[in-house]
């Protein structure tokens, strides 16, 4: 369950969230729940949304910074802040905004180097993960999703289970490669402009596992040391 503080610039989020959101008083964050790392270990996360207008005052007088120590001194492991509108730097180096229609620095009055600064620093030496949402709606749609993966320890998840190895631009290749021809691509010396050979003198990977020192001779003087 996402709790959600009953504060009432973010009642908006309330359909939003939908089933998934409990509207309670929050001690720390517009955002919390229980979640799991390493081995089941139970954990608490929290969270900030901040609209651009509400980031400006948190650069200018530090409460921000309050509220994530309190909340790291209570035990949330991990913290972050959704910053959600649109800004850019303008010409004059001040932070510009959309109003009406056109970008416009005379709501902000703060220089974007001050904000930048700050949001870098509240990651680096802070430990809080930012950021972005341009909507209410991708705010929750951010909110639901990082819940989601705190629900289950990291080892259980697999988006990061890859590993990439692309073959040079001069290799051509057509179709995809074999298994041996992988695995010989990793063999000292080889690489992919050699596994090709390889492939050739072995027809199985546990072929290739099993070669006995003359094999390996003999592969050699086939291939006239082409890998070797």
């Amino acid at each position: 369950m996402i709790f959600l503080t009953e504060a009432p610039n973010d009642a908006d989020l309330i359909p939003l969230l939908g089933a998934k959101a409990q509207v309670i008083p929050l001690s720390h964050g517009d955002f919390s729940w229980f979640g799991v790392w390493e081995d089941s270990d139970p954990i608490q996360v929290c969270g900030d949304r901040k609209k651009v207008d509400d980031l400006i005052k948190c650069v200018n007088d530090g409460r921000h910074l309050s509220q994530v120590e309190r909340a790291h001194a209570a035990g949330y492991r991990y913290q972050f802040v959704i910053i959600e509108g649109r800004y850019r730097r303008g010409k004059d180096g001040l932070l510009e905004v959309p109003r009406a229609g056109k970008w416009n620095t005379h709501f902000t009055n703060v220089e974007y180097h001050r904000v930048e600064a700050y949001l870098n620093q509240l990651t680096w030496y802070g430990h809080v993960r930012v950021m972005t949402s341009h909507t209410p709606s991708e705010t929750a749609d951010r909110v639901v999703e990082l819940y989601s993966m705190f629900q289950r320890p990291p080892e259980e998840h697999t988006s990061l289970n890859a590993i990439y190895s692309e073959a040079p631009p001069q290799v051509r290749m057509f179709g995809p490669p074999s298994l041996i021809k992988k695995v010989a691509k990793e063999l000292p010396g080889v690489g992919w402009k050699r596994a090709a050979a390889v492939e050739a003198q072995f027809p199985s990977v546990l072929a290739l596992a099993q070669a006995t020192p003359e094999d390996i001779e003999k592969a050699k003087k086939l291939l006239q040391d082409e890998i070797w």
